[in-house]
């Protein structure tokens, strides 16, 4: 029997992927969660406390997932948001990006939500980091709220510019433990259901695990390359050895 690959998404890059695939709530992002869920109640009573959220990671761990699981959270609240992959480098960029300049995305509560990219130019992250001053000194700065996510070294790299990043709270991802590497295959095969014992044999999970070092971006990478070859016999564990030496890293 054909079956569909649950895996081929390796990296969710916009919202109406992210919504296909079940999300895992886990370490730092249950701090969110709270966070998030006590936002709304706030604004919802008309209490504004400004969140200033850097979510912090290595390529793969997640950053981009955890935005969108946070734009979900706010959109079911009913709660203004935009989620953006540009640096906006002034107010006119800015309104460029999201339709409006910022005096009237402030006029009531908002979250903008940045996925920095992975690579930067140092000019333009320096003129984002100088209009970020202007964003957070704005007149109706506490119904401002922003949450970005981004590399390590651009974090550190920030403070070559401006220190204005380190007056924001960090949160890093951390990337998963085995027992999530298993919950990530397992809710993927679960779309298309089929269990993971019929799948792959219960030690596979710590070759993956080894391997990937717990990226969900990887973990789902590997289990794409076994369910490639997946021909509804489980895989043993000396079969996924074989495949991952000779194609994983290529494949990564």
């Amino acid at each position: 029997m054909l079956r569909i690959n649950p895996f081929t998404n390796e990296g969710i890059a916009n919202f109406e992927q992210f919504k296909i695939y079940p999300f895992l709530v886990q370490g730092s992002i249950q701090t969110i969660k709270s966070k998030i869920e006590n936002d709304i109640i706030q604004i919802k009573n008309e209490l504004f406390y400004c969140e200033r959220i850097l979510l912090i990671g290595s390529r793969g761990v997640g950053k981009t997932s955890a935005l969108f699981f946070i734009k979900d959270m706010l959109d079911k609240g009913g709660i203004s948001n935009f989620v953006v992959s540009h640096l906006p480098t002034s107010n006119d960029h800015l309104k460029l990006m999201v339709g409006k300049y910022l005096n009237e995305l402030s006029e009531s509560p908002f979250y903008l939500l940045i996925d920095f990219p992975d690579s930067l130019d140092q000019d333009n992250f320096k003129k984002f980091l100088i209009f970020l001053w202007e964003i957070i000194t704005n007149k109706n700065y506490n119904k401002i709220n922003l949450i970005f996510a981004l590399n390590h070294n651009h974090y550190d790299r920030s403070f070559n510019h401006s220190e204005i990043l380190g007056k924001f709270m960090t949160l890093r991802i951390e990337p998963f433990d085995i027992e999530n590497t298993k919950k990530l295959i397992k809710s993927r095969l679960d779309t298309i259901n089929l269990k993971i014992e019929e799948f792959i044999e219960e030690r596979v999970i710590d070759s993956i695990y080894s391997h990937t070092n717990g990226l969900p971006r990887n973990i789902i990478s590997a289990s794409n390359l076994l369910f490639s070859n997946f021909n509804e016999r489980v895989i043993t564990e000396s079969q996924a050895s074989a495949l991952i030496r000779e194609k994983y890293f290529d494949q990564v």
